[in-house]
């Protein structure tokens, strides 16, 4: 619970880049547009969102037991 959360450095490691430069690209609108949503619309990123919070509902209910 108390550990560092290494999300942004993890996928820097994985795609090869420093982490700077990493939140350099995820803090800009016109660099995510060029290098991210050139290649997957944002609607699609938009409508995985719901898609993940029922999905990871569902684990919870059934790891609760509460199905």
């Amino acid at each position: 619970p108390d550990s560092k959360i290494e999300t942004v450095e993890v996928f820097a490691a994985r795609q090869g880049i420093s982490t700077e430069a990493y939140y350099q690209l995820i803090n800009s609108e016109q660099q995510m547009d060029l290098e991210v949503f050139s290649h997957i619309p944002r609607r699609v990123v938009e409508n995985f969102y719901p898609e993940l919070i029922e999905h990871n509902l569902g684990l919870i209910h059934r790891y609760l037991d509460l199905d």
